[in-house]
């Protein structure tokens, strides 16, 4: 068992730059966090962290989040910044969309940066697509004025498609096309691959768009006067957000049980477990401890 921690503490050192947001406040105090008030900045996809870290050396004056779904991702760029001791670097592992939404002030970024995003070609997967024009307009609102995105993408359709969702959204606008340079995974994956021009996009903020930061719902332990196991698992619900319950695990002995839930809202999704416990003055339900809630 030891060796298998110590093979896995391997991988990536220390968990030390890598944000449990779901268990922190929001909207973050990136000040606080990084022990300093310096330029904020954001990698959006950060994939195994090579460019976010060369990024992070050749400005030691910025503060640089790194936001990321893959927890393998996060592994590999955990790994490098601690070897590297880069104590400007964070990382969360999260969708942009939920990160941006919830952990960033209004105008509060001086720079985003999105390398190489999944285009989700598919027809049925377009609605998974990054810098919708909801997402776009959080963007402007979390970018200081006259602060810029980049985008760099393989992908001459999504190019299309992002293009299309800017007009209203309070940006300038400049593209083109470049050619290999970046040193990221993915542009040596499709210069391997023949492709040696790639889409580029510039936004610079020039109108400010509200969007404030989500506000999160106070939770309350709920108790109720009897427990039906059958009725509370298998069952969904549609309402402003999709709930699914899941299976149920319960244990009659000591009259606990845990509820998978899964919980769809807008762009984020969410599963964790419900915790069902026999007290003296009823059933008590509440997020199960240890599990990642927003």
């Amino acid at each position: 068992m030891l060796d298998g921690l110590h093979l896995m503490a391997k991988h990536y050192l220390s968990l030390k730059n890598l944000i449990p947001w779901r268990q922190m406040s929001h909207p973050i105090d990136w000040h606080a966090l990084f022990g300093r008030v310096a330029p904020l900045e954001v990698e959006i996809g950060f994939g195994n962290g090579e460019r976010l870290l060369r990024h992070a050396q050749s400005h030691p004056e910025k503060n640089i989040v790194g936001i990321d779904l893959s927890w393998p991702a996060a592994r590999r760029a955990l790994r490098k910044v601690n070897l590297n001791q880069a104590h400007n670097v964070l990382l969360v592992l999260a969708s942009a969309e939920a990160a941006l939404a919830r952990l960033f002030q209004p105008k509060s970024l001086d720079s985003v940066e999105a390398l190489f995003p999944c285009p989700w070609p598919g027809v049925r997967h377009q609605r998974r697509r990054l810098f919708s024009r909801r997402f776009l307009a959080t963007l402007n609102n979390r970018l200081a004025n006259g602060a810029s995105f980049h985008m760099v993408t393989d992908h001459a359709a999504f190019f299309k498609w992002v293009n299309s969702q800017i007009p209203g959204q309070g940006f300038l606008v400049e593209t083109g096309v470049r050619g290999p340079g970046l040193k990221t995974k993915y542009e040596r994956k499709w210069c391997g691959q023949g492709q040696d021009e790639f889409h580029e996009l510039w936004l610079t903020k020039t109108k400010h768009i509200e969007a404030p930061p989500l506000e999160e719902i106070v939770l309350e332990t709920v108790r109720l006067n009897g427990f039906n196991r059958e009725a509370v698992q298998n069952r969904d619900y549609h309402e402003q957000a999709f709930i699914s319950f899941k299976e149920l695990v319960f244990d009659p002995q000591k009259a606990k049980g845990l509820l998978h839930v899964v919980v769809s809202e807008d762009d984020f999704l969410q599963a964790f477990w419900l915790e069902f416990r026999r007290a003296h003055d009823g059933w008590r339900v509440r997020p199960a401890l240890g599990c990642g809630l927003v």
